[in-house]
């Protein structure tokens, strides 16, 4: 998976040797060798600092002093997949707003290089003297991952361009007076089938970071159903209190935003424009039942 690789040796006697080998027999019992898996608190990469403090205690400290920027988890997911941009978009759409908190130096060692930082800087406290944490450092294997070149499309100039379109046939569908149900069709089947996704995410699912997504607001999970109502030709007049609804529940995530109860990806800003265009269309004429409709 060209990952680089890199050895670091603990500054640890013999004593401490021999406890971190028994925590780690007692972890290969069959009643501890299983955990549940939780990608920012609990992984592989937080054993390395899990199991080693739970040995020292408060004789290892991770300093993070060295720490420039603050930065939440979500930053820190998006510093990681900054050439994968469609990646970065769906795991922005699935995480709740729990990765929007800001992440002290031992919370970033969730990620391998903020494991291999940390303990780069911290120190092991013995009778009163502090000493590197760190005895030697070793590189084993250099990656090239950090100059690999971004997806050539980026998620902003496609939902652009999409939104741009949208945009276009609602303007011509108010001016010849006629209702793109296709269209309808497809951006409530759309939204609603993203909007169930993230909330069997939120509610169907142990993930502790894809609860409370705000992400619901967008994609609202009753489209999927609605979709299939708001394509007839002579649809329910409840529909329009209900697409009055979705530009509230867009307005609601446009605050929300500004408030940062939760930070959105960028390229959902010309998708909100784009529904908030289509929605408004639909509540003042597409759904008023005096104007022609096509399919």
């Amino acid at each position: 998976q060209n990952r680089w690789m890199t050895e670091q040796v603990l500054n640890i006697n013999q004593e401490e040797k021999q406890a971190i080998f028994e925590f780690l027999e007692n972890n290969t019992l069959p009643q501890n060798k299983y955990y549940r898996y939780d990608q920012f608190f609990d992984n592989c990469a937080t054993k390395l600092r899990d199991i080693p403090k739970s040995v020292l205690g408060d004789k290892l400290e991770f300093h993070g002093e060295y720490l420039t920027e603050e930065a939440s988890y979500r930053d820190l997911v998006d510093e990681n997949s900054f050439n994968h941009l469609w990646l970065d978009l769906g795991i922005d759409i699935g995480l709740g707003n729990i990765v929007d908190r800001k992440a002290d130096v031992e919370a970033r060692m969730y990620l391998p290089d903020y494991v291999l930082s940390a303990y780069e800087h911290a120190t092991i406290n013995r009778n009163g003297v502090e000493e590197p944490a760190i005895k030697s450092t070793y590189k084993l294997f250099e990656s090239d991952y950090y100059e690999q070149k971004r997806d050539s499309l980026s998620p902003t100039l496609v939902m652009s361009v999409i939104a741009l379109i949208v945009i276009i046939l609602t303007v011509r569908d108010y001016k010849t007076k006629k209702r793109s149900r296709w269209l309808d069709l497809v951006l409530f089947l759309i939204t609603g089938l993203i909007g169930l996704i993230v909330l069997l995410l939120w509610v169907a699912t142990h993930h502790t970071t894809t609860v409370n997504n705000l992400n619901v607001l967008w994609a609202f999970a009753p489209n999927l159903v609605v979709a299939f109502l708001i394509v007839k030709k002579a649809p329910k007049k409840w529909l329009m209190v209900y697409v009055r609804f979705l530009v509230v529940l867009l307005i609601a995530m446009t605050c929300a935003w500004l408030a940062k109860l939760q930070v959105f990806n960028t390229a959902l800003i010309p998708l909100m424009i784009m529904l908030v265009v289509r929605y408004v269309y639909l509540w003042q004429k597409g759904l008023g039942g005096t104007r022609k409709r096509a399919f």
